[in-house]
């Protein structure tokens, strides 16, 4: 992300995070950006999960979970 880009998604309220990886919309990007904004080890994006379906699959409950823990 741009300097510019990663200050406007800082500026995204908690709830509204949860929000948006709850809707089948926008949950596999909200889950990629919040990885990359609190730098979070995502080499399983590169070596096991390579799409949104198999995120979803493979772990989008555990990243649900984590991310509603950890935004608290």
């Amino acid at each position: 992300m741009t300097g510019r880009e990663r200050r406007i998604v800082k500026s995204i309220k908690k709830d509204e995070w949860i929000e948006l990886l709850l809707n089948n919309k926008t949950d596999w990007a909200a889950n990629l950006i919040l990885y990359d904004l609190y730098e979070r080890n995502a080499v399983v994006f590169n070596t096991v999960i390579k799409s949104r379906q198999g995120w979803i699959n493979a772990s989008k409950d555990t990243d649900v979970s984590y991310w509603k823990e950890f935004l608290r």
